[in-house]
């Protein structure tokens, strides 16, 4: 067979392939991604691009010199510039995680996607609130009609937002180490409820499902155990403290 006779062939062959009937609907999906992903991208620099304004404003406006030649900025203005810049770095952030941490939600709580999603939710709302409270605490309320020296209050602005995202490395590292182990337990309760509503019409138990029960328990025990350990430590301490004062 000549070699234009195998490229008609071949050809023909595409002519009686059948496209796949969800073709359309994964193509729109793909599409709707991408839109998705851009909205996402052009908020990051609209976010970026507002922070930025906000720092060249703040020089312009607050940003003085004393009779020495030095920088000084008023106390309330740096605070001010410090909660604007966390903030606005929570916000942009904020996308980023939860579109990583969706698809690590969907696979741990691949058995149930609603009850993925309602985690997905609570994840978010612990997110916001962890931040904001590190935010306000990290507030100071005293002295904050003294000036300052810029290169001093610029140190502290830089010192707050490297504790935050230290805190946010911290606990979403924390966060994938745990959960896998509630994705463990999660299966094993859905699979024991499922074969509890089966009765006596369960397949039998594959050696994997129940090595994973016995670890599941083993975890339970051992926090269980620690929790115990932990709270009779910590009554001890206290006993032992009002006794001290008692003496």
């Amino acid at each position: 067979m000549t070699l234009e006779q195998r490229l008609s062939e071949t050809l023909h062959e595409v002519d009686r392939f059948d496209p796949s009937p969800d073709l359309f609907a994964r193509v729109s999906s793909s599409l709707e991604e991408d839109a998705a992903h851009r909205r996402r991208v052009l908020h990051g620099w609209l976010t970026s691009l507002a922070s930025f304004a906000v720092v060249v404003v703040y020089l312009g406006l607050f940003v003085s010199s004393d009779s020495s030649g030095s920088l000084i900025v008023p106390h309330w203005a740096i605070e001010l510039l410090q909660s604007i810049l966390l903030i606005a770095i929570v916000i942009l952030l904020a996308p980023l995680i939860r579109r990583f941490g969706g698809l690590y939600v969907a696979d741990v709580f691949r058995l149930d996607a609603v009850t993925g999603s309602r985690f997905l939710r609570l994840l978010d709302t612990a997110y916001y609130l962890v931040f904001a409270g590190a935010i306000l605490m990290g507030v100071t309320m005293v002295g904050l009609e003294y000036p300052v020296r810029l290169g001093r209050g610029l140190e502290q602005t830089f010192g707050r937002i490297a504790v935050v995202l230290g805190l946010m490395g911290v606990f979403h590292a924390v966060n994938l180490l745990v959960m896998p182990l509630i994705g463990l337990v999660f299966s094993s309760t859905v699979r024991r409820a499922a074969r509890a509503r089966a009765g006596a019409a369960a397949p039998p138990l594959s050696d994997a499902a129940a090595r994973v029960d016995r670890i599941i328990t083993r975890i339970v025990w051992a926090l269980a155990t620690t929790v115990a350990i932990a709270a009779v430590l910590a009554i001890g301490i206290v006993f032992g403290i009002g006794v001290a004062r008692d003496l």
